[in-house]
């Protein structure tokens, strides 16, 4: 089976950066690193050994792989600009259908790795699962043997599951951090320290990923029915809007689980 050898990015955040560094540490060659900013192309280049470009017109591609990792709503404004000459495009978003990259390439696909990323922070992808589509079976399996050149969790699906696996990795990553940093945020105001939670935070992840009926181990007031208790505690959060606009409206998606229309704040 043919081998990817060669790989130039399209983008150089937080996606690119880390897939960039991983393919490099495996030997592989990284010709192109782009972006609108050429500071953070060569920034990026530097680390990988890389062109650094910043046109997207002088892009001519002579990779066996190009990873596409920027922001959807700008994907097509750039990629109409590269030539890509064939070459094995592939995206790395959750929402994207691949098709839509079939008038850049006749070989196109996802290669998507399901985790957070930062620049700062190189990831560890051996235990991250790497989800890949094609639209031919050969770059399927090239692209699956490439993937486990960095993880042992390597998965075919194609962009409709993506998308909702997207989804579903909006909920339990974007919006658990978020209410982490309200949480934590409230408690520094009070004087609180946030090792308190890690206990109970460990159970409750627990609690909800390694039983299957997780909903049935739901606890606290809005489980019982103790509005009064939300109440005083939609009360005590008045100084807090955020905090009080969660609380408010999961309290009332619980109460509305386990009490129907029984109760409303």
């Amino acid at each position: 089976m043919a081998e990817i050898k060669t790989v130039s990015f399209i983008g150089s955040g937080n996606v690119a950066t880390n897939l960039a560094k991983s393919f490099y540490r495996k030997g592989i060659k990284i010709d192109i690193i782009y972006s609108n900013t050429i500071e953070n192309a060569q920034l990026l280049a530097n680390k990988v050994g890389a062109k650094a470009v910043n046109n997207p017109t002088e892009i001519d591609i002579v990779s066996d792989l190009v990873v596409v990792a920027l922001k959807d709503q700008i994907v097509d404004a750039v990629l109409s600009q590269i030539k890509i000459n064939n070459a094995l495009l592939v995206h790395t978003s959750g929402s994207i259908n691949s098709i839509s990259l079939a008038k850049y390439s006749n070989r196109y696909g996802c290669f998507y790795p399901f985790q957070t990323f930062r620049k700062e922070f190189q990831v560890d992808l051996y235990e991250v699962y790497l989800f890949v589509e094609a639209n031919s079976s050969k770059d399927t399996e090239l692209l699956k043997k490439t993937a486990r050149l960095f993880s042992n969790k390597v998965v075919e699906m194609n962009s409709k599951e993506r998308k909702s696996l997207h989804i579903a990795g909006v909920g339990l990553n974007n919006f658990t951090h978020y209410l982490l940093s309200i949480t934590k945020q409230y408690c520094k105001e009070n004087n609180l320290k946030t090792e308190y939670l890690t206990s109970l935070l460990t159970q409750t992840v627990n609690n909800s990923f390694y039983v299957e009926e997780a909903l049935s181990l739901q606890t606290g007031p809005a489980r019982r029915g103790d509005v009064k208790i939300i109440e005083n505690h939609i009360s005590t959060l008045e100084s807090y809007p955020k905090y009080q606009k969660i609380y408010k409206a999961i309290s009332q998606l619980i109460l509305d689980e386990f009490h129907e229309d029984k109760f409303q704040l």
